[in-house]
């Protein structure tokens, strides 16, 4: 369904910050998700050790693709290339974004 570029940025045990990004469709527009009521991103850590679900959030209305999540204490532990996908979901119907990656650098 849509395509999410590479997250930059994140650093291992970072929490509390919110993860922006928008969803947009394969020529780069925006995607409406604003009738989207189940809003999550699934994550999964480098050689799949883990994988995280978290809430996401419309950063406006929806309406221009622009979402949110905030990783908590601990969601985020190891460096390297975690794999991710957004999952909406509206009356019993779900579809899910292309896999995108998040770039987790070492704790300093």
């Amino acid at each position: 369904m849509a395509e999410l570029n590479k997250i930059t940025g994140m650093s291992v045990g970072q929490f509390g910050v919110a993860v922006s990004t928008v969803i947009v469709d394969n020529d780069n527009i925006f995607i409406d998700i604003s009738s989207y009521t189940t809003k999550q991103v699934k994550l999964r850590s480098p050689k799949a050790l883990k994988t995280v679900t978290l809430s996401v959030s419309f950063t406006t209305d929806g309406s221009d693709g622009a979402v949110y999540f905030t990783p908590g204490d601990g969601d985020i532990d190891r460096p390297g290339t975690w794999l991710g996908m957004i999952i909406l979901s509206k009356s019993g119907a779900e579809t899910h974004t292309q896999e995108f990656s998040l770039d987790v650098g070492r704790e300093f």
